[in-house]
């Protein structure tokens, strides 16, 4: 038996073990990658989506009250003119400005109510998967 032999026998990879294994993990690479950003950007939208969703109502609500501030505006200066076009117009600016406030209370209920609700369960779901969470209910 040479040398090489007695070391390999005892557990170690050989010269071929490894060639297969670099082998296969060149021709799997492309899949653990896909799979491994798969999980990823899975991981990070589930983190993230409050944080977007709280950005867009708050968007939406500043535009949407410029909107209603501006056609506000307008109803006053058509209200000269044509008092019942003036009327309906200050109408739907002020419909506007409603919409805006539902928009604004949405993105601070969200941002002081779902959001810690949805951390606090996401960190009790990687306490459970570590096993911390058995511990502590037990005790």
């Amino acid at each position: 038996m040479s040398e090489e032999q007695k070391k390999t026998s005892g557990g170690l990879i050989n010269r071929s073990n490894l060639i297969l294994l670099i082998i296969a993990i060149v021709f799997a690479w492309p899949l653990i990658t896909r799979t491994a950003g798969s999980v990823a950007g899975v991981i990070f939208t589930i983190l993230f989506l409050p944080f977007v969703l709280i950005c867009s109502f708050g968007g939406a609500a500043i535009g949407i009250a410029s909107g209603g501030i501006a056609t506000i505006a307008a109803g006053i200066a058509v209200c000269m003119q044509d008092p019942a076009g003036g009327a309906l117009t200050m109408g739907v600016g002020f419909l506007l400005m409603a919409l805006a406030i539902v928009f604004l209370l949405l993105a601070v209920w969200m941002a002081f109510r779902v959001v810690p609700w949805l951390y606090g369960k996401i960190r009790g779901l990687f306490r459970r998967l570590r096993g911390r969470g058995r511990k502590e209910r037990e005790s």
